[in-house]
């Protein structure tokens, strides 16, 4: 019981913190700035997946989100949302970089990033064939 509670509070003020930037960018990033980037597909994917990374979402939520970008967004960059968030978010990195050392995690970041876009964009490619 000892260590589970030092376990929550060490965890939770970088779940505190993730929370606190998460509601500060919800509330003041613009919807229209947004939905200006819709137009590439290259371009809508990385501001999808950089969206993603920024609100730290539950998987769950992103769903929906990406349900009120489907009419914007091309199929490509509302699964950079779907996939690239549960993996990779501002949260996420805090504790990562609480736990691993700072090296691995920038690796493990990049390496996600390439494979998920990557893969994004080839399979956009396979889509409109």
């Amino acid at each position: 019981m000892i260590h589970a509670t030092d376990e929550f509070f060490y965890m939770a003020k970088y779940l505190i913190s993730g929370i606190l930037f998460d509601a500060f960018v919800q509330t003041y990033l613009s919807y229209e700035i947004v939905f200006s980037f819709g137009e590439g597909e290259g371009v809508a994917t990385g501001l999808m997946m950089v969206l993603a990374y920024l609100l730290s979402v539950c998987s769950e939520a992103d769903a929906f989100i990406a349900a009120s970008f489907s009419n914007v967004f091309p199929v490509s960059a509302l699964l950079g949302f779907l996939i690239y968030g549960p993996m990779i978010d501002l949260k996420n990195t805090l504790m990562l970089l609480s736990v691993f050392k700072t090296k691995f995690v920038i690796v493990f970041f990049i390496m996600v990033t390439v494979i998920v876009f990557s893969v994004l964009l080839l399979f956009q490619g396979f889509y409109h064939s």
